[in-house]
């Protein structure tokens, strides 16, 4: 019989949202090798969509499986328990500038700051995922375009409520409100068309039709993180759209009083507009490939000229509000256009900028995008660099003072506030984009011995949560390091120690009293050992001189400075892994897989064998190309290597500096992560590429059997006869319109070693990056989604063998024709999977006999 499983997703800001199926096809050329980074950097692909294209990013078209066989039971738990900001997607400042509103896609809602303090004023829910926001001229209303519900929210923000959603077009991503603040118009992107709204009655007054958008999508493959950005229009005056139609080489001037549209042909690919206050004079770029700005005559609705700059523009571009000046971006640089003499300034190192927003006074350009680039117009010269914190996406200017705000969504969720006053001009404020404290982006997870609770790192949010697994509830959230990687917990339960990939100190988390301290050591950690005492955390670091640091848990302090090894860093997988780093079931070995160039001996493919006690690299070993993981047999007289890119799996005798290769195993494609049993006569190995599980014989060095898995692994336990698989998917297809689909998919899987078929597989909805399991629990973060798996793998229905619901004499005869079997099955009586059918299982099945577990 099958166990039943329970399904407890555990949501750390879960909001899952309607999909529109669409065309699928392969990861594009060159995105495939994406994972790959020699430093562990963040790894992002960045594209625009064309009309007819179809492009799908993510690890791969989600696999099929049958429903489960039996109901599951699912409930949300909220670790931050509070509102968050999860995708924020969009800024806008109140007209007085004492407040400012961000609108997040994700968990639907949008947040009120004081714009001085930074205080969180309100936090209002919506209907729908809001992908852009306008605030109205009084700063009554703000309008959201709800991205995935085809519809427009307005909230009241004098009360903090959502006060109407009126049903638009297909994919709303865009909104502008008009000067006087009676109308919205919504972009709705993927039909083509625009809503106009009468805020006031909040009724779809007419749907203009024939408005093309482009858009362009960003993703971060480590959390999952998806940006969005599409063509921009402005109002000129209160009854004209200026509109770019990017793939009809024009622009649209709309009459929002009567729908009407004047199409003025332009340079090819318009894509951004920005326009002067008095509407007197509006600015197109031209973009993949374009050299060149239109300059518009809103009033007559007509070219007036165009400036060739002689680069390649990047897209974004401001209007000084003069009208003299524009500033553009190209690529990693701002150039200021003299829109009445054609001049062009000298490329302006700004590094990318993703949108340029005007100051209040007009004064200076801001560049939003990592530099934070303050530009002043007068001069054509960079001022300061506001940010050098977080890649931002896009921002907006405080319509008073000297203020702007910078919101990050794909390498962070970010929110960054500046003072713009010139050269004067500092950084106010930077912490998480949504109310404190947030876990955004869970992305592994370690489980106390005792199975009492849980630590689940945020990568997004620079924190942890703990939890208790007994009541489920969130017994704290703490901040730890920049980019948080792996976390393990010490044997006794007491201390938990977290890697932080862009800081220079690991974190030590006293899980009795939360409190966390920074433990300083190099940047770029990115793994986590434990001895098995306790005494001491060991620490992978993947840059400026690869090796490991060694922490006295004791004194929190570091011993014996970083040992250098060879080089390690990303080395793909799913929300892509970081080179492994294995210690030996008594602490006395530490081994490091360095997968790439330049090991302490100048050779690529090799592992480092590291004495715990003397604190020296033993030896190197070579190993397959690539190698991603390492474990020890059982006895720690063996090390098992998988390489990712040759295939196989390398066998090295664990035997200090005389250690050596002792056999390469061909397995499957990519393989991963690996368990071996506690008799060390088989191994069992994630073929990431395939997908499957090898089934590897340890006497043979062969592998003798693969079982298919419905999509991508992320990890895997053993568990005395059964082994444990999360696996899962997720896509975003871009085309036909702008944006077509997001995608994803999560199951877990538990196999029968004994007979290699799969026992239980469930679907669970929702992809994993990390599997945990101690007892009858196992817990996989979902950083794609924002939440933890927590799945019950106790027996629902406890002497229950031949899976009719009841225990009956039809389970005891079965239990008795295989009493004293030593390779039985759970299906021949095994209940308690000890693999010998015997006293204790018959004492299991009378215990239960006559109940009814349906």
């Amino acid at each position: 019989m099958s166990k039943r499983f329970r399904l407890l997703a555990a949501g750390l800001a879960a909001v899952f949202t309607p999909l529109v199926t669409a065309q699928v096809r392969e990861l594009p050329a060159d995105a495939a090798d994406i994972g790959l980074s020699r430093h562990g950097d963040p790894q992002a692909w960045q594209t625009a969509a064309r009309v007819a294209d179809v492009v799908t990013i993510g690890p791969g078209p989600a696999g099929t499986l049958p429903p489960p066989a039996r109901a599951l039971a699912v409930e949300f738990l909220d670790p931050s328990s509070n509102a968050e900001g999860d995708a924020p997607s969009g800024m806008a400042f109140t007209p007085d500038g004492a407040r400012f509103v961000i609108c997040n896609r994700d968990s639907r809602n949008v947040n009120v700051y004081d714009a001085a303090t930074r205080a969180v004023l309100a936090n209002v829910d919506v209907s729908g995922s809001p992908g852009g926001i306008a605030i109205s001229s009084d700063g009554v209303h703000a309008v959201t375009a709800n991205l995935w519900e085809d519809t427009a929210s307005i909230i009241d923000l004098n009360t903090y409520n959502e006060i109407a959603t009126v049903p638009v077009g297909a994919q709303p991503g865009v909104v502008r409100i008009s000067p006087d603040g009676t109308l919205a118009v919504v972009g709705n992107t993927v039909d083509g068309s625009l809503s106009v709204i009468d805020i006031a009655t909040a009724t779809e007054l007419r749907r203009i039709s024939g408005a093309g958008f482009s858009s362009s999508l960003s993703v971060n493959f480590e959390p999952g993180t998806i940006a969005l950005a599409f063509t921009n229009f402005e109002f000129a005056g209160n009854n004209t759209i200026v509109h770019p139609n990017y793939f009809g080489d024009q622009v649209s001037f709309y009459d929002v009083n009567t729908g009407a549209a004047n199409d003025v042909p332009t340079l090819t690919r318009p894509r951004f507009v920005a326009i002067t206050p008095d509407a007197g004079k509006a600015v197109l770029s031209h973009t993949f490939p374009g050299t060149s700005i239109t300059v518009l005559d809103p009033n007559s609705q007509t070219v007036a000229k165009t400036i060739n700059l002689g680069v390649d523009l990047w897209g974004p571009i401001s209007i000084r509000p003069n009208g003299v000046k524009a500033a553009v971006a190209v690529q990693n640089a701002v150039r200021i256009v003299n829109l009445n003499t054609d001049a062009v300034s000298p490329a302006i190192n700004t590094a990318s900028v993703n949108q340029l927003v005007t100051s209040s006074t007009g004064a200076y350009a801001l560049g939003v995008g990592f530099n934070g680039s303050l530009i002043d117009y007068a001069t054509n010269q960079l001022l300061t660099n506001l940010n050098q914190l977080v890649s931002t996406s896009f921002g907006a200017a405080s319509p008073t003072g000297q203020r702007a705000g910078m919101v990050a969504q794909t390498f962070g969720e970010d929110l960054l506030v500046v003072n713009t006053n010139g050269a004067a001009g500092f950084a106010e404020y930077f912490d998480t984009s949504g109310p404190p404290p947030e876990a955004d982006a869970p992305r592994t997870v370690a489980i106390s011995p005792d199975g009492s609770t849980a630590v689940v790192v945020n990568l997004l949010s620079d924190s942890a949560s703990v939890i208790n697994l007994n009541t489920r509830t969130v017994l704290g959230v703490v901040a730890v390091g920049d980019r948080p990687a792996e976390v393990e917990i010490t044997p006794d339960g007491t201390q938990a120690v977290v890697a932080n990939l862009d800081s220079t100190f690991a974190s030590v988390i006293n899980l009795n009293t939360l409190a966390v301290t920074s433990v300083p050591i190099s940047r770029r950690a990115s793994e986590v050992e434990i001895a098995p005492d306790g005494s001491y955390a060991y620490l992978a670091v993947v840059a400026d001189g690869d090796g490991v640091w060694r922490i006295d848990l004791d004194t929190l302090t570091t011993v014996g400075g970083k040992l250098l090894t060879g080089d390690m860093g990303s080395v793909g997988f799913l929300h892509q892994q970081s080179s492994g780093m294995t210690l030996s079931p008594d602490g006395g070995t530490l081994v490091t897989c360095n997968s790439f160039a330049n090991t302490a001996s100048g050779a690529a493919d090799r592992i480092s064998i590291v004495d715990t006690a003397t604190w020296t690299e033993l030896t190197e070993v070579t190993v397959g190309d690539l190698p991603a993981r390492a474990t020890f047999s059982p006895d720690g007289s063996t090390i098992f290597v998988s390489n990712r890119n040759s295939d196989t799996i390398t066998v090295v005798s664990n035997a200090g500096a005389a250690s050596a290769a002792i056999a390469t195993i061909p397995v499957g494609d990519q393989p991963f992560e690996m368990a071996v049993d506690p008799n060390a006569a088989t191994l069992y190995v994630l073929n990431y590429g395939d997908p499957t599980v090898g089934v590897v014989d340890l006497n043979t060095n062969t592998m003798t059997a693969s079982i298919p898995l419905p999509n991508a692994p992320a990890g895997l336990h053993l568990d005395g006869d059964r082994l444990h698989v999360a696996t899962g998917t997720w896509s975003v297809t871009l085309g036909p319109g702008p944006l077509t689909a997001i995608t994803r998919a999560g199951e877990f899987t538990t196999i029968d070693t004994q007979t290699l078929a799969i026992d239980e597989q469930i679907a669970t909805g929702h992809p994993a990056a990390d599997l945990r399991v101690r007892g009858t629990l196992a817990v996989a973060p979902s950083p794609f989604d924002g939440g933890v798996l927590l799945i019950d793998l106790a027996d629902a229905c406890p002497g229950d063998v031949d899976g009719n619901n009841t225990v009956d004499l039809s389970d005891l005869a079965i239990l008795l024709a295989n009493f004293g079997n030593p390779a039985a099955t759970r299906e021949q009586g095994d209940l308690t999977g000890d693999g010998t059918v015997d006293l204790s299982d018959l004492a299991e099945l009378l215990s239960n006999f006559g109940g009814s577990c349906s």
